[in-house]
């Protein structure tokens, strides 16, 4: 085949041929080199598969980009959304940034399962996404509990009878909890987690 002509082997080529001039061309090679560097890699001219390989980076880490970013702004919206991610062109490191609960069909399940107990009066820093449960009985007395510098009221009755309050908070990574006051006695005190959740 001739490239300088219209014609291969004598006859007529079904289309016209692309000329290109020098400065195009150099400039569709530093878009290439420009890909290959931005995965982070040293181009290799011996490497016929490194610009896929390139682009295949370089769109994983706008995939966990946008994933973080999606979480980041679900949690300051608090809204009650989760994205399950495609981890499966994701390499290892990108799989490890990404908060992916995919072990249930109700990411938000909480796991009785593996429940533990916590102590009236302690502060805790929830290691995983999970959930408070608190149940008390007051009496002539109120109890307290504070999630992230937030306090909310429980009991507080001031009958005869006293009574009794429960409430189940969700909570995330990094969240501070912590149950005071007084109670005339503590039901259950619980940090659940939700299915999947990890450290």
């Amino acid at each position: 085949m001739n490239l300088s002509s219209d014609k291969m082997d004598g006859r007529d080529l079904p289309i016209t041929q692309t000329r290109i001039s020098a400065s195009e061309w150099n400039q569709l090679v530093a878009s290439c080199m420009a890909i290959i560097q931005a995965a982070g890699l040293i181009p290799d001219s011996e490497d016929g598969q490194q610009l896929l390989n390139a682009i295949k980076t370089v769109v994983a880490n706008m995939e966990l980009v946008g994933a973080n970013t999606a979480l980041s702004n679900l949690t300051e919206q608090g809204e009650a959304h989760f994205i399950k991610p495609d981890l499966s062109n994701i390499n290892q490191t990108g799989r490890d940034n990404i908060v992916s609960i995919v072990n249930s069909n109700n990411p938000f399940a909480p796991d009785y399962s593996r429940a533990v107990g916590r102590t009236w009066g302690q502060t805790y820093t929830a290691d995983m996404h999970g959930y408070v449960l608190l149940s008390i009985r007051t009496y002539n007395s109120q109890g307290y509990l504070t999630i992230c510098g937030r306090s909310f009221m429980m009991g507080g009755y001031d009958d005869n009878d006293g009574g009794g309050d429960s409430i189940m908070v969700p909570v995330a990574i990094g969240d501070t909890y912590a149950a005071t006051g007084s109670a005339q006695s503590v039901s259950q005190y619980l940090f659940i987690p939700i299915k999947g959740a990890t450290v």
